[in-house]
């Protein structure tokens, strides 16, 4: 599905002379920025105003679902307009504004008009509300010792977290109990437990991990396993069409993070949106990337990472702290096609229990491979004073049978990707797409036919978002890659470059 449009005026930050505009598409979101910017004002917009019911038709009434009076939303500058919201998705348009009931700026009671502008059928209408409707908010504060019986946001932490897991571990609801299930299994294999286990303790005000390490109070292990713990825990049983999450990196190493924000992601239907100062987190995982900036006159813009600058691949490498990544044991690098690709591969090489060793990182799409090698040369020698162990590189092949080894236009790439030392692979089927098995696609998108070897995505069968490409391999295992070329080089070419160390 296209991507929405969403215009935000005289809200918080965003003055009624210079709104602002986001562009959200299924998948994972990041928007960077110093601070004080009004990053968090953006996401929180759509926790923070009223649910909004972009019908087909439009709703208008009276609404008491502000968490604060009007006046601590509306811009200050100009306090007695109404907040306005638009949204564009498909050809179809809602504009909605939002005004205190009966004129009383302290009341939380607002009145809201929409007007649908545009007719639309009820499957767009449905998604353009749903960042309205069925979000849920992770923000920066999210510490697991909170003592609090409540929520932030509709997030439980702190005695109220521990007195939900007892009763999704607990209670009468099945599909409860094996989500909780579920996620202890996902946290043993994402940290590398032999043993791990969670339980309420006795007098039910914590929650109890019992690792190879011993046991422990949540509250008394390191952050980065508490967070995986309460946000996961929360978004495991909510499974809310958006999540929206403040600084995703707060409390993680930068091999931590990345495997946060994804494991995070796959608990969302549609996708992740993320505030954060992380550039290279970002680059790693995002699908679609936003930095905002603030101009002298007050005014905020949002542009599309990189509109203004270009940098190499060498250097972005660098911009991620591969020196960091280096020293936990990702000596090796690996190059993919594009940025979807980066998670794609991250999930493939999880199979094969080698995702710890190699720093994945883009070749910014199949134009850059097309591209004469003596402009790209010097670019892709510049990979080699990172001082990483080994380069290699897997691509689509585009391949159209088995008769031959790649489309025409990419084996001046590959020859030269040999030349230089690295190790290269063209796909030895079409794409990335025509190794999804029909049983992942059977979890995640019902209904959808898996490609023959050499079909081309979306030449005979619905096409689904490729941004969603790394959530069908998370269905796969090692063996659904036995008998392909690809698994061959994963393994044994990949896999090898680590056991030669």
């Amino acid at each position: 599905m296209s991507e929405i449009q969403y215009t935000f005026q005289n809200y918080r930050a965003f003055e009624q002379e210079a709104p602002i505009t986001i562009p959200i598409d299924d998948g994972i979101t990041f928007i960077l920025g110093p601070n004080n910017v009004g990053k968090s004002s953006l996401i929180r917009a759509f926790v923070e105003l009223p649910r909004l019911v972009f019908g087909k038709d439009g709703k208008t009434g009276s609404h008491n679902q502000l968490r604060s009076s009007f006046a601590t939303y509306v811009n200050r500058k100009r306090r007695e307009e109404a907040i306005v919201v638009g949204c564009e998705c498909e050809g179809a348009s809602w504009l909605a504004t939002i005004k205190p009931h009966q004129g009383i700026e302290h009341s939380n009671n607002v009145y809201v008009e929409v007007n649908c502008l545009n007719k639309t059928d009820e499957v767009v209408a449905k998604r353009v509300q749903s960042l309205f409707d069925d979000v849920m908010y992770v923000p920066s504060f999210r510490s697991p010792s909170v003592n609090t019986q409540d929520s932030i946001f509709g997030m439980h932490v702190g005695r109220a977290f521990v007195s939900q897991w007892e009763g999704w571990a607990n209670g009468d609801r099945i599909d409860y109990s094996e989500s909780v299930s579920f996620l202890v299994d996902e946290l043993k294999n994402l940290f590398q437990f032999n043993k791990f286990e969670a339980s309420v303790s006795q007098n039910r005000d914590h929650l109890l991990i019992a690792t190879d390490e011993g046991r422990f109070r949540l509250d008394e292990l390191g952050d980065g396993l508490s967070h995986f713990i309460v946000v996961l825990g929360n978004a495991m049983i909510r499974r809310p069409a958006w999540i929206l999450i403040d600084e995703p990196e707060i409390g993680l190493h930068p091999k931590m993070q990345e495997l946060f924000v994804r494991v995070l992601a796959s608990k969302a239907r549609y996708g992740l949106i993320a505030t954060s100062h992380s550039v290279g987190l970002a680059r790693s995982v995002a699908d679609q990337l936003f930095v905002m900036t603030k101009e002298p006159t007050g005014k905020r813009r949002l542009e599309p990472f990189g509109q203004h600058s270009k940098t190499t691949i060498a250097q972005s490498i660098s911009e991620m702290g591969y020196s960091q990544f280096a020293e936990l044991g990702a000596e090796h690098l690996l190059l993919v096609e594009g940025r979807t690709d980066i998670k794609v591969f991250r999930e493939i090489l999880r199979k094969f229990d080698l995702d710890q060793h190699f720093l994945i990182w883009s070749l910014n799409g199949s134009e850059w491979i097309k591209s004469p090698p003596e402009s790209i040369e010097d670019e892709l020698n510049e990979l080699k004073r990172l001082g990483s162990k080994s380069i290699s590189v897997i691509f689509d092949s585009e391949k159209t049978s088995s008769e031959i080894d790649m489309a025409a236009g990419f084996r001046p790439f590959y020859k030269l990707c040999l030349r230089l030392g690295f190790n290269a692979f063209p796909t030895d089927r079409h794409s990335t797409e025509n190794y999804v098995t029909q049983s992942a696609l059977d979890k995640v998108f019902p209904g959808m036919k898996a490609l023959a070897p050499f079909e081309v995505f979306g030449s005979t069968n619905p096409k689904w978002s490729k941004s969603k490409n790394w959530l069908l391999f998370r269905e796969m295992s090692a063996s659904d890659f036995e008998g392909t070329k690809l698994g061959e080089f994963v393994s044994k070419t990949l896999g090898g470059l680590v056991k030669a160390k």
